[in-house]
């Protein structure tokens, strides 16, 4: 008989490989994929058309495994790509 401990950690396991971006995040949220997810993207430069709020959005999406996208949001220099978290 599997030791009821081995099966509850074993269980554990498969779902944390099956599931999807959230619970990869909270597991390995210093991962280098994840380096957009949640913050000011300094580095694209002014956001204040709508070209460049749809290239930030493109940019988060490709960049963040969580698939939330992003935009460009205001902030007291002016206005900065931000990818999202919920």
């Amino acid at each position: 008989m599997v030791p009821s401990k081995f099966t509850l950690l074993a269980f554990i396991a498969l779902f944390i490989l099956l599931s999807g971006g959230e619970a990869r995040e909270a597991v390995w949220s210093g991962s280098k994929v994840n380096s957009l997810c949640c913050s000011e993207q300094q580095q694209f430069g002014r956001c204040d058309t709508k070209e460049a709020d749809e290239r930030c959005e493109q940019m988060c999406l490709a960049g963040c495994s969580l698939n939330k996208g992003g935009g460009c949001q205001a902030v007291p220099s002016g206005s900065a790509c931000s990818c999202y978290c919920a």
